[in-house]
């Protein structure tokens, strides 16, 4: 049966086999190929009612009444409902006494009842107290069905049932009565809430007539009911099965009408407890869990069912989309290909099976454990295909090296090369067919690792032919051996010019270092005496003497300043140096050089093992002396520079991007990131922190941020120096990683070296880069920053508010001022040391304030939003206020104090690379108390801002908690206001998505 015609003919659903229930395989598998959400009506009632003929209409066939299968079920394209199907489903008469088997019966009616979202219960005749004893069946719904798992009998309140129960429609067949209560003139409606009415009393008899009828009232919300006249005159009865229904009578056949437009138009779709909607396949699932439960006596618990659906479906949604992820994977990913492409793939192929087939066909993953459990499978298919692509490549690669060194091969055979010249003729013909290799392979991702495998091999061979080449005459072995002596002393002199060059530095550094001491100290002492004089005068002798130890201790230190220091001290500083910058090269060089000396440098392997020493030299980047000056962040010539702000896109809206244009090759030191690019040569670098989800790092092991998410474009090869904010406590610098972000590949890269400052890494390519520290060891002391912006609100207020920020010390403060630029940045001294996940708080020193709150815990905060650790608010006329923060709740040590903070003082910020009127700003700042009023959608917008990072999960749960749509916008947009643009933004896109006609009345600009 296929979703857009007619089934040929109803499919029994469910049949009793030897007195037990089962659903028939044949209608399952109908079932299982309806991907949208059905419309189920049910149609039940005693036997020989003319039910069928009801079917039929519904079904859309016009013929006369039709006897048809008992229990028989048909699926249609829904009439009115586009992409929805309608299943309809017929049960076997009850109360056949042929069948005699009353349990049947009510099995029957309770599936029916559950499976359906609308019931239509048949009968002939009249709705009087007969009827209604026949409907029994109803008062015995709460015996056999519960609504929730830890219900008792009886336990389950009524609006439990009315929730999950469907519309009930009653169809009164055969008609004769006159609709009038008294002189009036009634519905058909009326005429059932009447027959439904209760009759006022408590004894046993009064409550057996009330019992049907109190069940109908309490179990269904929605009740109506059709009468139908006699569909034909008494002669044409004889003959039902032959008439046409051109011969049935217009009255009937136009209620019949009227009865097929109702259920096609009012009927809703099929949902179970918690409001989801199933589809045909869920439909399917259900009826199995049902009859399994009525197979093994139990009760039928609604709570149970939607629970064992759900694993049910989630588990077949898991395994048909990551089908679907393989398949497409297979079909777009012909292997091998660029490891960039293939991750391009994955990524579109992974959101296709989420989209298109497991958010279609899974049910109820509230939590999203089906969600996790497909992504980690996703992820361990890519894996495996990535592995694939490695093979893949690596078969190409082998391929093309054996077409390509087949020509040396064939030389090398039949003995070409054992000749004079004969190892300089194999070593150039090995040089040019590499370039050749490489040429054909340089877009596969193992071609070096099989290009190096080859050579290997090689090795041997070159030794055998060099061993036999005696084309190097004694005078040429001395020329070579001559220069490669003159090399290294080469070097040595570039090695003590530069040592020249260091200690001169050193000694002006120092110098300059010891005035700026030497001056500090006088002006200290300068206001010590007027001090003392002061207290003097006053009468204060016991200060002043206090004061007097104080000044003594400033005069000595200040005579020790005053002294030129010793040279040993420079010279030591210029050895340490060179100990922690110098390569190993040099004593290794005697080492390589060794056997040429020592034989008199029988071969042109001199000139090889030349070429090797430069090369791993320049590999280091030690081939001059500039670049041994270009080795550590922390080297006196590395060249600090300020980046330009430019703006590439959209995606720069509201965030910063540095742009550097390299002159020449060297060390370069960003002076607002930090950041330090050893450059080997001219280039542009463009650079911004960027948002991510550190939850990428899960399935790495037990990994943590270190450090903002750096997204690097650099157009020359360079190495990178990342700035850290860790505080070792011993020489021991273990712990730091590098993660490198690639599509959705992850790459842990391991330092080269860590230094006080910086992680040093050796990078192949640029893209995303992020510091990581490994959880499994112990978190030390970082350095932090403490960062101050005031907040004027209006004149209104008559306050201010100082939003005090506490960071590591490795967030650029550019990047804290865009997301705060309209908020005055208060310069002072930031430095503090700062422990993760310990509870700080902040001391005031003004009288009249208030600092909320009271204590916080300090976590690492790379962004991408910076909201305040507190919040001082300080009457609009305060100019000057004194800070503390203490790193206990009570009586904790002081780690940062600034006596006297200037709140007038100006101070330099970032401006925007963009317009600084940002209209998603402007539309929240403005609309503001509408937004309270009018707007219904703030869950879904708190969701959005959680997933992405930009509110925290307590605020978060507050606004979840909030009773009223009011509440939750009205604290929604308090959070916003410390959130920075990038949340307004998100929030003005996620309200447009879900509230339209809203946002384009209020702003039509956005």
């Amino acid at each position: 049966m296929a979703c857009g015609g007619f089934m040929s003919a109803p499919v029994c659903l469910i049949e009793n086999e030897n007195g037990k229930l089962r659903v028939r395989k044949e209608a399952k598998k109908i079932l299982d190929v309806i991907n949208e959400p059905v419309v189920v009506v049910s149609v039940v009632g005693l036997y020989r009612t003319g039910k069928s003929y009801l079917m039929n209409r519904l079904a859309g066939k016009k013929s006369a009444l039709m006897n048809q299968r008992p229990k028989a079920s048909g699926c249609v394209p829904h009439p009115k409902k586009r992409g929805h199907t309608l299943v309809l489903l017929e049960t076997k008469g009850l109360g056949d006494m042929a069948k005699g088997d009353e349990k049947h019966d009510t099995w029957i009616f309770c599936l029916a009842v559950l499976l359906s979202s609308t019931l239509v219960y048949n009968s002939l005749g009249v709705i009087d107290n007969t009827a209604l004893e026949k409907l029994h069946y109803v008062t015995e719904l709460t015996e056999n069905i519960h609504v929730k798992a830890d219900a008792g009998q009886h336990e389950d309140d009524s609006a439990d049932f009315m929730r999950d129960f469907p519309t009930f429609v009653w169809a009164v067949r055969d008609f004769t009565l006159e609709l009038r209560m008294g002189d009036e003139r009634i519905t058909s409606d009326e005429y059932l809430e009447y027959a439904l009415k209760l009759k006022p009393g408590s004894s046993h008899r009064t409550e057996q007539y009330n019992l049907p009828r109190r069940c109908l009232r309490d179990f269904f919300a929605v009740r109506k009911c059709f009468v139908f006249p006699r569909p034909a005159s008494t002669q044409n009865m004889q003959r039902m099965e032959q008439l046409t229904e051109k011969e049935l009578d217009s009255e009937f056949l136009e209620q019949a009408n009227t009865f097929c437009n109702y259920i096609y138009n009012y009927s809703e779709p099929k949902t179970v407890t918690g409001g989801c909607t199933i589809t045909g396949t869920a439909l399917g699932n259900l009826a199995e869990v049902y009859v399994e439960a009525i197979r093994s006596k139990n009760v039928l618990c609604l709570e149970n069912a939607v629970m064992s659906l759900a694993k049910i479906q989630n588990i077949h949604a898991v395994e048909e989309a990551l089908q679907f992820y393989v398949t497409e994977m297979l079909r777009m990913a012909p292997l091998p290909m660029q490891p960039e492409r293939l991750s391009g793939i994955h990524k579109i192929a992974a959101k296709m099976a989420i989209a298109e087939v497991f958010s279609t066909m899974s049910f109820n993953d509230s939590n999203q454990i089906y969600h996790r459990e497909l992504m980690e499978k996703i992820y361990n298919e890519y894996q495996d295909m990535c592995q694939q692509n490695r093979e893949a490549s690596r078969k190409q690669c082998e391929e093309v090296v054996r077409d390509v060194f087949d020509k040396m091969e064939n030389r090398i055979s039949d003995g070409s090369y054992q000749k004079p010249g004969g190892y300089r003729q194999y070593r150039d013909t090995l040089t040019q067919l590499t370039s050749d290799y490489r040429a054909r392979t340089h877009s596969q991702i193992m071609s070096e690792d099989v290009l190096n495998k080859y050579l290997r091999a090689k090795e041997e061979i070159g030794c055998m032919i060099q061993q036999t080449d005696q084309s190097l005459t004694a005078a040429e072995q001395e020329k070579e051996v001559q220069r490669l002596k003159n090399e290294i002393l080469e070097w040595e002199r570039d090695q003590e010019e530069w040592t020249r060059h260091r200690t001169e530095h050193l000694i002006r550094q120092m110098d300059r270092e010891q005035k700026r001491i030497r001056r500090e100290k006088e002006r200290v002492l300068e206001v010590n005496v007027k001090k003392r004089e002061a207290l003097l005068q006053r009468g204060f002798q016991q200060e002043a003497d206090q004061l007097q130890c104080e000044i003594d201790n400033l005069k000595a230190e200040k005579q020790k300043y005053s002294q030129p220091f010793m040279m040993s001290n420079v010279f030591d500083a210029v050895s340490t140096v060179e100990t922690s910058f110098l390569p190993g090269f040099i004593p290794n060089l005697p080492g390589l050089l060794k056997p040429l000396w020592k034989k008199g440098a029988q071969s042109d392997e001199s000139q090889f093992l030349l070429q090797h020493s430069e090369e791993e030299c320049s590999d280091s980047g030690f081939n001059d002396c500039s670049s041994l000056k270009a080795q550590s962040s922390a080297h006196p010539f590395t060249k600090v520079f300020t980046p330009e702000l430019v703006q590439r896109g959209d995606e720069d809206k509201h965030n910063n991007t540095y742009r550097f244009v390299c002159p020449h090759a060297g060390q370069f030191h960003c002076s607002l990131t930090s950041l330090v690019f050893v450059m080997e040569g001219e280039g542009e670098v463009l650079y911004r922190v960027v948002s991510w989800d550190p939850g990428l790092l899960e399935g790495l092991g037990q990994m943590k941020p270190a450090g903002p998410l750096y997204n690097i474009d650099c157009s020359a090869k360079s190495r990178l120096h990342l700035p850290h904010c860790v505080i070792f406590p011993d020489e021991n610098k273990d712990g730091l990683a590098v993660a490198h972000f690639t599509g959705d590949n992850v790459e842990i890269i391991q330092p080269l070296k860590v230094t006080e400052t910086h992680v040093m890494v050796d990078i192949r390519d640029l893209s995303c880069f992020v510091l990581v520290w490994i959880r499994s060891k112990f978190i030390p002391r970082i350095d932090g920053q403490v960062l101050l912006f005031l907040r004027t609100l209006t004149h209104e207020h008559k306050e201010k508010i100082l939003n005090v920020h506490l960071l590591p010390g490795n967030v650029p403060i550019s990047e804290v001022q865009l997301k705060h630029h309209k908020k005055s940045y208060i310069e002072t001294s930031s430095q503090c040391c700062l422990f993760p996940d310990r509870k700080y708080r902040l001391c005031c020193q003004q009288e009249k304030c208030i600092v909320q709150p009271k204590t916080q815990t300090f976590k690492l905060n790379f962004g991408p939003n910076y909201h305040p650790t507190f919040e001082v608010f300080l009457d609009v006329n305060v100019e000057e206020i004194g800070l503390s923060i203490f790193d206990k709740p009570k009586k904790g040590k002081e780690v940062w104090h600034r006596q006297r903070i200037l709140l007038t003082a100006p101070s330099k910020s970032v401006e925007p690379p963009a317009q600084t009127r940002i209209p998603e700003t402007e539309f929240v700042n403005t609309h503001g108390d509408k937004l309270i009023k009018r707007a219904l959608s703030g869950m879904a917008v708190a969701d959005s801002l959680k997933s992405k990072n930009m509110i925290t999960r307590e605020m978060w749960s507050k606004i979840h908690a909030a009773e009223t749509p009011q509440e939750k916008m009205r604290l929604l947009l308090d959070t916003l206001e410390s959130g920075g643009d990038d949340a307004k933004v998100e929030f003005c896109k996620v309200l447009k998505e879900n509230e339209p006609h809203l946002v384009n009345e209020l702003g039509p600009h956005l």
